[in-house]
């Protein structure tokens, strides 16, 4: 149930359709990072806060359905790979 949730955008998929409509005038080119040998540093500053992700996640009220520990289980991974929550 969560995953059909998740995968098909949930109730009348009108965002899921708007996302895939906004992102198809993009070309995403992923060759960025060819060449590049590990470890990487990704770290940077969001808000004034140094990461070592360049992204965070965002609380939506609704992890409780994804991960039983739900919102605190998102924000101690954020911590974990230091990034924000």
């Amino acid at each position: 149930m969560v995953f059909g949730y998740i995968d098909s955008g949930a109730d009348d998929e009108v965002v899921l359709r708007r996302n895939k409509d906004a992102f198809t005038s993009y070309e995403l080119h992923y060759h960025v990072l060819s060449g590049t040998k590990p470890p990487l540093d990704l770290s940077t500053e969001i808000f004034g806060q140094r990461v070592q992700l360049p992204f965070f996640g965002a609380p939506t009220a609704g992890n409780k359905m994804f991960h039983c520990d739900g919102e605190e289980g998102a924000a101690a991974a954020a911590e974990h790979h230091g990034t924000l929550y």
